[in-house]
């Protein structure tokens, strides 16, 4: 009896043993599982509140323009008036704000001109004035040929002139008396401060920050070629993630999505922020297994110890 009763309590000890570790193992399974749940949810806040500082640094540069359109579209500026005002609204305007003008109409501007297009730009500490006509013909350009004409940003380009990478935003003014558009106000931006922005995120040891635009063009990433080269990520799109992310950016929409690191080659977990009154987007790219190397506020918010 002695020998089954032995047997038995073997028997019994193993199944509790075995019961106790596939507890332990679904205990830490849906541990990985919640975990990984609210990675993700401290991944699209954080996404979210990039997209949320970069739409108000930019924000503060649109208004430089509404403020020249109100103006004009009131009929209080005129076209003789335009180059004073657009060299007192440079010298007033954040430092990134590079070049601004105002560009009409053929034919719109009074009698005698053709084209006027006058302009102010930072030189030094001043402001230099000058007329784009009197170094190209800005009606045939794309973006001013190219009807209906829309308030919003550029794709951006790289200023061989000043070594930074820059944005246009265009926005349509049309006087009181018109029956259509009677021009374009521009101005040219430095994405410097945006860069900052994205760049200074703190993703841990491993995790960084990049910026899209519309087409997909890197704004920010911290492989500096990409950006001085004007890549887009549509053409990087070689492996399921990126064309996944390629496919996100193509749809003007955000998510989450797996891919593998530019620098490592490992998995990786991305998520991407539409930032809609841009038309740009902003990724944020962990390794997997991050959420143990996070920034200690994000750990704390995770409740990892």
């Amino acid at each position: 009896m002695k020998p089954l009763r032995l047997r038995n309590s073997l028997w019994f000890t193993a199944l509790v043993l075995a019961v106790a570790l596939a507890a332990s193992w679904l205990g830490n399974f849906a541990h990985g599982r919640r975990l990984e749940a609210s990675f993700r949810g401290q991944g699209f806040a954080r996404a979210a509140g990039c997209a949320e500082t970069i739409t108000r640094e930019m924000a503060g540069m649109e208004q430089v323009a509404h403020d020249l359109t109100a103006a004009l579209n009131s009929g209080n500026l005129g076209p003789d008036q335009v180059p004073a005002a657009l060299a007192k609204a440079l010298e007033g305007s954040p430092s990134t704000v590079l070049r601004l003008g105002v560009l009409f109409r053929p034919g719109t501007a009074g009698p005698g001109r053709h084209l006027f297009g006058p302009y102010a730009e930072r030189q030094g500490k001043g402001v230099h004035a000058y007329f784009y006509e009197d170094t190209a013909d800005y009606s045939v350009k794309d973006w001013f040929r190219n009807e209906p004409w829309q308030a919003g940003w550029g794709e951006p380009n790289f200023s061989h002139r000043g070594g930074w990478l820059t944005v246009d935003f265009t926005e349509p003014f049309q006087f009181p008396a018109a029956d259509r558009p009677s021009g374009l106000v521009r101005l040219q931006v430095s994405l410097k401060s945006v860069q900052e922005i994205v760049d200074h995120l703190d993703l841990g040891t491993t995790g960084f920050a990049c910026l899209l635009s519309a087409k997909g063009t890197y704004m920010a990433h911290p492989m500096e070629d990409l950006v001085l080269s004007q890549k887009s990520i549509l053409d990087r799109a070689d492996t399921p993630g990126e064309k996944r992310l390629a496919d996100m950016v193509t749809r003007r929409s955000g998510g989450f999505t797996e891919s593998s690191s530019s620098f490592t080659g490992q998995p990786t977990w991305v998520f991407l922020q539409r930032i809609p009154s841009l038309g740009w987007s902003v990724g944020l790219v962990y390794d997997q297994g991050a959420e143990h190397q996070m920034h200690p506020e994000d750990r704390r918010a995770l409740g990892i110890e």
